[in-house]
Parts: C-alpha cells; sequence; structure tokens
C-alpha cells in the first residue's frame, strides 16, 4: 500500500486586510516545508492560466515551483505523479 499525499485545502486565499494568501502564510510555510513543488488545482476561476499564474506570484518568494495540473495533458495523472 502506497502512501497518500499530504493536501492543502483552502476554502479562501483572501480576508479583509490581508494580501493573496498572506493570512495562511505561516501554516503554507510550515506546511510545505522542503517541498520544492507545488501542484496546484486551479478550477476555481475560468481562466486556469490566470488562476496559476497569481499562486505562482505568490509562492515565488518561497521558492516554491507552482505547477498547474492543467497544463499538462493529464490532470489526474499530474496529482498521482506528485512527489
Amino acid at each position: 500500500m502506497s502512501a497518500s499525499p499530504d493536501l492543502l485545502l483552502l476554502s479562501s486565499s483572501r480576508v479583509h486586510g490581508y494580501g493573496y494568501l498572506e493570512f495562511a502564510r505561516d501554516e503554507l510555510v510550515k506546511f510545505l516545508a522542503g517541498c520544492p513543488t507545488l501542484h496546484f488545482v486551479p478550477y476555481a476561476l475560468h481562466d486556469h492560466a490566470g488562476y496559476t499564474g497569481i499562486v505562482r506570484a505568490a509562492f515565488a518568494p518561497l521558492g516554491i515551483e507552482v505547477v498547474g495540473v492543467h497544463e499538462g495533458g493529464d490532470p489526474a495523472a499530474a496529482l498521482r505523479e506528485a512527489r
């Protein structure tokens, strides 16, 4: 049996008085410690590429590469292969 991947699910990225994902920054840093790549599921917005770009910009200062699962041919495979 293989280990299941860790998932971080946020119901919001913007909270009044904070910048994009700023309210969760400490938890994000702890959760993603040692993780060079984040596989992002951008389906909450119609513009998947644009949404992924926003998330890339937010994680770049943390040294984390963001990969949109929509960017390859098979989003389900992208998630299965994520490490």
